[in-house]
């Protein structure tokens, strides 16, 4: 019977956070994964395929994590949020988080990439960023209070408008990829 309880007390918890959070998180907010969502992984499929397609690793440790944060991560987070209004010492925090979430990749994720040449092992490269985006996720929401204004409902229509015009993904991002490539590790 206390096995029931406890998975029934679980089960209204879950429920409980999801109903509150629902209301604390605007409509908008809400439709951005599913939104973009499959851009976002067509644009992290396209990075993987144009580093390969030019003999260079995708992930290399050590280096790649500061490379990959400072050639990618950070201009892509500064140039959304300008767009959306953010104000500099809020960019500031969201760039400090960058840092600590690509740590945490490094030091959770690096064992998956001992010994991997991710071009030839197409298998191995899916699963290290499905780690990489939980440490990510992980450090997000250890910092829910500093991206709380994220969520704001106006915040969230600003980001939406422009997360769906093609300049980020058709040219910002790859001109990203592009600084990289000129740092990562060959294959």
């Amino acid at each position: 019977m206390r096995l029931k309880v406890s998975k029934t007390l679980a089960v209204l918890a879950a429920l409980l956070i999801t109903t509150c959070a629902a209301d604390i998180v605007g409509p908008t907010c809400q439709k951005i994964p599913s939104e973009i969502g499959p851009k976002l992984d067509a644009a992290y499929d396209h990075y993987y395929k144009s580093l390969c397609s030019q003999h260079c690793q995708p992930v290399v440790m050590g280096e790649y994590t500061s490379l990959l944060s400072d050639e990618i991560l950070k201009p892509a987070i500064d140039k959304i949020s300008r767009n959306v209004g953010l104000q500099p010492n809020r960019r500031k925090i969201f760039l400090r988080i960058t840092d600590e979430a690509m740590k945490s990749v490094e030091s959770q994720c690096g064992q998956m990439t001992k010994n991997v040449n991710f071009c030839k092992d197409t298998k191995a490269f899916p699963k290290y960023a499905a780690c990489a985006k939980g440490q990510i996720f992980t450090v997000i929401i250890s910092h829910a209070r500093d991206v709380a204004p994220l969520f704001s409902e106006d915040i969230c229509r600003k980001e939406m408008e422009y997360l769906k015009k093609q300049d980020l993904w058709e040219k910002a991002l790859p001109s990203y990829v592009n600084n990289f490539r000129a740092h990562c590790g060959y294959s």
